[in-house]
């Protein structure tokens, strides 16, 4: 590889292991489980939003009558509210997994934008310098903790802080008295962009994860396959639970025993390829005729 060649490639997404793609016949897979992943914790982060706003409202009529707010305090509980039921009892509503992911990332915006709106709208009533530092630490909290919960979705991570944190930031960089907000603004942007990293890293965890079980099933079918190639179904399984196979006398029975005729000179006319199709298509019929009569393959050794 030149140094040109191997540049380039360093330099593409693709091959870094955060971007590495998902192989397309595992995509649907991978998307399905991540999909379930998000409907079950997006539960727990709406709770702990609910709880957090309620929190936020308590400290905010201790500078002002919230009342003014009553359009937007009956906006946000709404939406919320149903956001959360559609999570608690709505998950197989919608069946199209791409679909769902569309519309979980939908409502991760809404609810960004919501909260983040009436934040951007009410901050600039607090006065007190102690609680405005609480109302912004609590907005970096829920930000922070929706990071582990938007870990199976960086895009639906994204969807709900941006509209939750940018307008706080903005007012932080345009409003506060002097240079302190946008010192502050500045200070909190590092741990923002660390926390998207962390959530990239994490889903792209998970995701390696689902791949290592899916590779894992797929090699135990395959020696699973080799195994009643060589022995009876229940040996197998019994092989399998147990690690021996217990002896089963049987008081009548008939073994076939068979052997090609003048395999050692057919084997020398033939290529190796051509001589492992002809046994295989000679084993393959032999599989079928024990199949459709009900009888047992006992062991397979090379043309017996």
């Amino acid at each position: 590889m030149t140094t040109k060649t191997q540049a380039v490639w360093l330099l593409s997404p693709k091959t870094w292991p955060l971007f590495r793609p998902i192989p397309v016949e595992h995509v649907e897979h991978v998307r399905t489980i991540l999909v379930h992943e998000l409907f079950w914790n997006v539960r727990l982060a709406l709770v702990g939003l609910i709880a957090a706003m309620v929190m936020y409202y308590y400290l905010l009529s201790l500078e002002f009558d919230v009342i003014r707010f009553k359009s937007l305090i009956i906006i946000q509980a709404t939406s919320s509210a149903a956001i959360l039921c559609y999570y608690f009892f709505a998950e197989r509503l919608i069946q199209n997994i791409r679909l769902r992911l569309v519309v979980a990332s939908a409502q991760a915006w809404l609810t960004g934008g919501i909260f983040g709106i009436g934040i951007f709208m009410q901050v600039p009533e607090i006065h007190d310098a102690y609680r405005f530092a609480t109302v912004f630490t609590m907005v970096v909290g829920v930000t922070g903790a929706a990071s582990f919960t938007f870990t199976v979705s960086p895009l639906t991570f994204l969807g709900f802080c941006l509209p939750f944190t940018v307008p706080v930031f903005y007012w932080l960089w345009a409003s506060s008295p002097k240079a302190s907000g946008q010192i502050l603004a500045l200070m909190v942007f590092p741990y923002f962009t660390t926390i998207f990293f962390l959530v990239l890293r994490e889903y792209r965890r998970r995701v390696n994860l689902i791949l290592a079980e899916l590779h894992l099933k797929r090699e135990q079918a395959r020696s699973e396959s080799l195994l009643l190639n060589i022995l009876p179904q229940e040996t197998a399984e019994e092989l399998k639970m147990h690690g021996r196979a217990e002896p089963i006398e049987y008081t009548h029975v008939t073994v076939l025993f068979t052997d090609f005729v003048g395999f050692t000179r057919i084997a020398e006319r033939l290529s190796p390829r051509e001589l492992v199709d002809e046994l295989d298509k000679c084993f393959s019929y032999f599989d079928q005729v024990t199949e459709k009569y009900g009888l047992e393959k006992l062991k397979t050794i090379g043309d017996s």
